[in-house]
């Protein structure tokens, strides 16, 4: 019995308007995603972007530019130690001994770290629409897609050399 829709499944026909609403439900979901992909697009287009404030690690965002914060220095030290030949989990193990938190507040792991030395926004800049929106059932990544790489956006943590050697021998 569904109270809200005022239907019971043991009366004829009510089988017919339980996927009927499931059909119209998934409809206006397809039709809100496609709606939002769109405004991504032509934003990506336009270089209009909000990167929010609590996205990237060592950063604080006040909407359309990202701020070294406190953390930028355990994040200098991060890309130190991986030129220094430290592993993903040496260089985690390293920072959980200073007690600093993901932004998440969780304790860093190599995954964690292993995303911060790869990302291009430590060394300033920034790749719009860098996931490709997915088809809603398929989940497929969508053909139609704008990606913008946009270099000295912001400042920097560490320099695209220090980035650059870091990020050395990566696609062995």
């Amino acid at each position: 019995i569904f109270e809200e829709e005022h239907f019971d499944t043991a009366t004829p026909g009510a089988l017919f308007q339980l996927h009927l609403a499931a059909a119209v439900a998934q409809s206006e979901s397809e039709a809100n995603s496609e709606n939002q992909k769109w405004t991504y697009r032509k934003n990506a287009a336009q270089d209009i972007h909000n990167i929010g404030s609590k996205h990237f690690f060592g950063y604080d965002g006040n909407g359309n530019t990202l701020v070294p914060n406190k953390d930028a220095a355990i994040v200098r030290n991060i890309y130190a130690a991986r030129i220094r030949g430290k592993t993903y989990r040496e260089i985690a193990a390293l920072v959980n001994k200073t007690g600093a938190l993901t932004i998440r507040g969780n304790h860093f792991t190599p995954q964690a770290i292993r995303s911060i030395i790869r990302n291009e926004v430590y060394k300033g800049d920034l790749q719009l629409q860098k996931r490709p929106s997915q088809n809603l059932i398929t989940k497929i990544p969508d053909a139609v897609q704008v990606r913008k790489y946009i270099r000295n956006h912001h400042e920097a943590i560490v320099s695209p050399e220090i980035w650059e050697q870091a990020n050395r021998g990566r696609k062995k």
